[in-house]
């Protein structure tokens, strides 16, 4: 894990408790949230941003300042003995004074002096039935449910999985860290099931504990020094819930070494900096090939699925007609005479056809015929996929050797 690098200097830290102190004063003295609350305190976020926007953004700034608030109103009530709905911070007797104004300036500054922190984040997979941690990467590993609070009294608990994280995280799906963690998951599924590690199935098996697909899962948030003690639970949403709901081993007894030592040695190479600039564009081809798997709109798993494909076989800096040069980079990935290019051409065009049709609204649904398309662009994002994992693999491994 990285060092921190994102120290507050002495003269941002005085900004901030500067600004924080009068966006109280200005809240309490109006009574209410007006300009002289929001001046300072915008001027306070900008401060914080300065080092730490790489991991929290302005929610997660609103979020620190008002649990320390809240703490300090709490306080007030145990102090006052009354409930802490009473508590009125904007009239007497339970305005803060300079002293409990200081305290939340500093509590504010000593948390965001912590970003970013290391954490844990686990992903449950309910079909997923382990006894020994898996370790796929530096910072990905399967662990069994005994390292992630299972109860070692109830069988048949499902599996994790463990992703080292940096940043800062709550209970929130829709924050930087967050997000970037998710990313990593995602491509981690999307290559197990590339390598026939997972596959998606539609029949549950009895001994699982989980109960049912449309179970909404979590993710358990742990700080990295304590990886028993959940700090956050993290709802996942309905389709990335059923997704991983129905993902289950390629074999219900074990999986093979073979294919496990073929899965590390791919992530491990994908998450190797030295293959940085030729792994990003599968990157996020996997991540939208993930997206569309868990997505239940069969438009928007189409359209996902179509950017999958742009990601991969497209090139930002080309200008021109996006469906030829999408068509022609498919078929010479994926075919090898001409007949089948041409075959392939002609596939990819009905398909960027139907993607135009449901960009500009001519289309709403699928019929019949759309459907099918709609599975062919999913077969073409997972070979598409396939193949340049394995282009990958052999210029990793001649540059190895």
């Amino acid at each position: 894990m990285k060092k921190n690098t994102a120290e507050i200097s002495i003269q941002s830290r005085s900004a901030m408790i500067e600004n924080i102190t009068t966006a109280i004063n200005g809240l309490q003295d109006a009574g209410h949230f007006g300009e002289g609350f929001n001046t300072p305190f915008l001027k306070f976020e900008a401060e914080a941003l300065k080092s730490k926007k790489e991991w929290i953004n302005s929610n997660d700034i609103s979020s620190i300042f008002f649990e320390s608030m809240h703490i300090q109103k709490s306080e007030i009530a145990q102090e006052l003995g009354v409930d802490a709905y009473e508590v009125d911070l904007y009239s007497e007797p339970y305005r803060l004074d300079p002293i409990r104004i200081s305290s939340v300036a500093n509590s504010v500054i000593k948390t965001l002096g912590e970003i970013p922190a290391n954490y844990f984040v686990n992903f449950p997979l309910p079909e997923l039935i382990i006894d020994e941690e898996i370790a796929i990467t530096d910072e990905i590993s399967i662990i069994p449910p005994s390292k992630s609070g299972g109860n070692i009294f109830v069988e048949h608990q499902p599996a994790y999985v463990r992703i080292k994280a940096r940043g800062y995280f709550t209970n929130h799906r829709e924050r930087p860290s967050m997000r970037e963690v998710s990313s990593k998951l995602k491509q981690f599924i999307q290559v197990a099931i590339n390598k026939e590690i997972l596959i998606r199935g539609n029949n549950k098996n009895p001994h699982l504990y989980s109960k049912s697909y449309q179970e909404m899962l979590s993710a358990k948030i742990y700080a990295e020094d304590d990886p028993q003690k959940v700090l956050h639970l993290v709802p996942l949403t309905g389709g990335m819930s059923n997704y991983l709901n129905s993902l289950r081993p390629r074999s219900i007894f074990n999986f093979t070494q073979n294919l496990i030592d073929n899965f590390i040695q791919t992530m491990s190479m994908m998450n190797s900096d030295l293959s940085e600039e030729n792994s990003h564009a599968i990157k996020s081809a996997l991540e939208w090939s993930f997206d569309a798997a868990a997505d239940d709109d069969e438009t928007m798993r189409f359209l996902k699925t179509c950017i999958g494909l742009e990601a991969i076989l497209g090139d930002a800096s080309e200008q021109g007609g996006i469906t030829e040069r999408i068509a022609d980079r498919c078929a010479y990935l994926l075919r090898n005479t001409t007949t089948q290019r041409k075959n392939t051409r002609n596939v990819m065009r009905d398909l960027y056809q139907l993607r135009s049709k449901l960009v500009h609204g001519v289309v709403t649904k699928f019929s019949h015929s759309d459907e099918r398309h709609a599975e062919m662009g999913q077969i073409y994002l997972n070979s598409v996929i396939s193949a340049e994992l394995r282009s990958l693999e052999n210029w990793w491994k001649a540059n190895r050797s």
